[in-house]
């Protein structure tokens, strides 16, 4: 879990990184637009997963009880 927490940190950063660096009109940049499309592709992903490992920890939880 920690590691797709990581993750999405990571690509925060990135993005946010290109979106300061960008030089011009944003909607021009296509390197810009390929980061922002990719991060949100692999945020939905990495919190689909945090949201199953949510549930599976609750899951293991409920059985120690």
């Amino acid at each position: 879990m920690n590691q797709n927490k990581k993750e999405l940190l990571k690509l925060d950063a990135n993005l946010l990184h290109r979106l300061s660096t960008s030089k011009g009109n944003l909607l021009d940049d296509t390197e810009l637009m390929d980061v922002l499309n990719n991060t949100k592709t692999q945020a939905k992903e990495v919190a689909a997963k945090l949201i199953d490992a949510d549930i599976k920890t609750k899951e293991i939880n409920e059985k120690r009880e």
